[in-house]
């Protein structure tokens, strides 16, 4: 949605966001809002909060800068385009501040039911590291969507039927699944979400072309190490990038 950042006042100008989704649904399709948005450009900067990274970016005048990092946009045209190499997920609320908890899981996934998140091969991690001899306590905390026909390509619908295959007896209790229905997409608090953080020791993450993820940003706030593919790590500015604040995987093997 979009944010006021900063009024204006009598000696410097006032700073608002708006999100690519209200780009694209509204300000594109409304001669009317755009005029009207133009106008403001005297008392105001115009940013643009990028919900997902854009490699196919075409730079549009209307907006003063982007949020996002650095490797996130690609400019079809070779412009420059100004940056504010942050966004929403770089600011944590103050209740994942790390606090002495006892760590009780040894790896923690959060992560809705979709396709992008590569459910399946966390799956096979896990299977794997068990069928080596390492009987790691997970918990994986997946809230599900309501069935809709339309989403079956996009949205993991049969994630217990998979799980239950591939893990059996005592490997479940090592091994918490919690597929939520309800309260989609976001079932706990925050102050709840924060706890499971803090009782875990790592944070894997599994997405091969998800950049700047809220729930890894959670992880690096409550202290503990992230577990992903590269893409994952560009919440982080590049001298934290490495270990102990960030373990890259190359391939899920």
């Amino acid at each position: 949605m979009a944010c006021i950042l900063k009024l204006p006042t009598e000696n410097s100008v006032g700073v608002i966001s708006i999100t690519t989704p209200e780009r694209d649904s509204q300000i594109a399709n409304d001669p009317a809002l755009r005029s009207a948005i133009e106008g403001m450009k005297r008392k105001w900067l115009i940013g643009l909060h990028h919900n997902w990274h854009d490699h196919n970016f075409r730079y549009d005048p209307l907006f003063d800068f982007s949020m996002a990092g650095e490797d996130d946009l690609r400019e079809m045209n070779g412009t420059t385009v100004p940056l504010v190499p942050m966004d929403a997920c770089n600011f944590v609320p103050e209740t994942f501040k790390p606090r002495t908890t006892e760590k009780f899981w040894d790896i923690l996934y959060v992560a809705r039911a979709v396709q992008f998140k590569r459910i399946p091969e966390f799956f096979q991690c896990i299977r794997d590291l068990y069928d080596a001899g390492h009987k790691c306590r997970v918990l994986f905390i997946c809230p599900v969507p309501s069935y809709d026909a339309k989403n079956q390509n996009t949205v993991f619908y049969n994630i217990r039927e998979v799980y239950d295959t591939m893990f059996i007896g005592a490997e479940r209790d090592l091994f918490n699944l919690l597929t939520i229905d309800y309260r989609y997409p976001f079932p706990f608090d925050l102050d709840t979400l924060a706890h499971f953080y803090r009782s875990s020791k790592l944070f894997v993450h599994t997405a091969d072309d998800e950049r700047r993820c809220r729930v890894a940003g959670y992880a690096w706030a409550s202290g503990i190490p992230v577990v992903a593919m590269n893409c994952v790590a560009g919440l982080l500015p590049p001298e934290a990038r490495k270990t102990p604040y960030f373990y890259e995987a190359k391939q899920y093997a």
